[in-house]
């Protein structure tokens, strides 16, 4: 809408509620709103209500030509929004003449209303922050970000910045959080006004219409790991620090430290500045080789697997061309070469692939395997340039069968043996174990027996986790009985 002296009509309102229209979306504080009423009414008065938080304001506005214009200064409190209400009334209109009793009197005295929000940007609320980070990395680099503080008047200010680094990936989950703190601590307000038009309760219902009006609108083998670094620190939140302080020049600096993973990682930044001003900022660095090899590997193995291990290579930057890769494992053989020629292209993945065995380690004292992982090493290279990358992966070992537990309850009578049963099958060599626990209570050994259970139970849905956790919590209570100290934190 344009203003200017020529009467205008608007769209006829279905109920006693007008629209008020705003010259700008938002404003900042200093600024001076424009409402416009679009009247129903060609002529009449209106009472602007205020809202304010300091209290409500009136002022009475004189419409004519079926529009009014209220100028409102914008101040900081206002922020994030102010509501601003208007009860517009009409006389009779002239030369209107009386309605036969029964019919709807169109020219009778009308009172509408209406309730416009003012959105405030919070100026005085808010901390610009920008991040200066370099665009590009390699794995394991160390990496500035410089953190600046301004007001919106551009000047420097003081603060505590949280800053974070995560992996693209990780965030690619799922919709990630609101970033913006002011929302925070700047809710929106709610009105507390209330208009209503008591005449109807005299006279009963009161049609409402209108005139209608218009719209509105190794060696050599070894050599390539150590030419190449393998890259071992995989870390999808690589950084974050709650409190960094910043000076009273508005510029802080820190190092961080890259982990291995080729990835993009988000910069995120809050920051704050006093108790009433809130910022956030957001950045982004590319970790990139220009010849990367990826593992394919399983999640685990198990002793004695013999499988097919893989890492995909691929050029990044830069042209194909003759290249070498080369492998090695730690606790586990590889069957096959350990090093390979490569012809590199640079639209075309290569798989490395190598045949593997996992022995059976030996067992150690107390049952248990003596290594719980093997690892894993490929490295590529470009033999034009000598560019090239590496990784190391370990993957845990798992049981390649399930354990065994018997129990055996029995009484002891004086001068009667008890026999132990036997090992029912051949068993590996230092994986059998046997403990005697010996009462005389016998429904304590029975109680004992069945803690035992919820404790080694192998499943891990729910039911079951917090079935050991209620066989935890009842063994606690028999350590303050038996006055023993230590294992709080099984």
């Amino acid at each position: 809408y344009a203003g200017g002296a020529e009467p205008v009509t608007w769209a006829k309102p279905a109920t006693r509620v007008f629209e008020v229209a705003t010259d700008k979306e938002a404003y900042d504080p200093g600024e001076t709103a424009a409402l416009v009423l679009k009247s129903p009414f060609q002529q009449g008065r209106a009472l602007a209500v205020t809202e304010g938080p300091e209290g409500n304001a009136y002022q009475w506005i004189e419409v004519k030509g079926g529009s009014a214009t209220l100028k409102l200064p914008v101040q900081g409190t206002y922020a994030p929004k102010l509501p601003v209400h208007f009860i517009l009334m009409r006389g009779r209109v002239p030369g209107a003449a009386a309605t036969p009793k029964g019919q709807t009197d169109l020219g009778k005295p009308s009172t509408v209303a209406a309730t416009a929000w003012v959105k405030v940007n919070p100026v005085d609320n808010r901390v610009d922050v920008t991040l200066e980070n370099p665009p590009r990395a390699r794995p394991g680099d160390t990496i500035p970000v410089t953190i600046r503080l301004r007001d919106p008047q551009k000047k420097p200010l003081a603060g505590e910045v949280t800053l974070w680094l995560v992996d693209q990936a990780v965030l690619a989950l799922g919709k990630e959080q609101r970033l913006d703190p002011i929302p925070d601590f700047l809710v929106d307000p709610r009105s507390r006004l209330t208009v209503r038009d008591t005449r109807s309760f005299v006279f009963g219902h009161l049609p409402f219409a209108e005139q209608p009006g218009g719209s509105g609108g190794e060696g050599e083998q070894a050599g390539l790991f150590e030419k190449v670094t393998v890259r071992r620190s995989f870390k999808p939140v690589p950084y974050y620090n709650p409190a960094i302080e910043v000076g009273p020049d508005g510029v802080a600096t820190v190092q961080v430290a890259l982990p291995d993973n080729l990835t993009n990682f988000k910069l995120r930044a809050k920051a704050m500045s006093g108790p009433q001003r809130f910022g956030f900022a957001t950045g982004e660095v590319a970790v990139r080789l220009p010849v990367i090899v990826q593992p394919a590997l399983p999640r685990f193995v198990r002793p004695g697997d013999k499988f097919t291990a893989a890492g995909i290579g691929r050029i990044v930057e830069g042209e194909g061309g003759p290249g070498k890769a080369q492998v090695a494992a730690e606790g586990a053989a590889i069957t096959g070469p350990t090093t390979r020629e490569i012809a590199w292209a640079p639209d075309r993945p290569e798989r490395i692939e190598f045949p593997v065995e996992v022995a059976t380690p030996p067992y150690t004292a107390e049952g248990k395997l003596s290594r719980d992982e093997v690892a894993f090493k490929v490295a590529v290279e470009r033999l034009s340039d000598g560019v090239g990358d590496a990784f190391e992966v370990k993957l845990p070992i798992r049981d390649d069968r399930q354990r065994v537990t018997t129990r055996l309850l029995a009484e002891l009578r004086a001068g009667a043996p008890v026999a132990l049963p036997a090992v029912p099958e051949a068993a590996r060599p230092g994986t059998v174990r046997r403990t005697v626990l010996v009462s005389d209570q016998p429904a304590l050994l029975r109680m004992a027996a069945g803690l035992d259970f919820f404790q080694g139970y192998p499943y891990g849905c729910t039911e079951q986790r917090l079935s050991r956790a209620a066989a935890f919590l009842a063994l606690r209570k028999f350590r303050g009985v038996l006055s023993e100290e230590g294992g709080e934190e099984a």
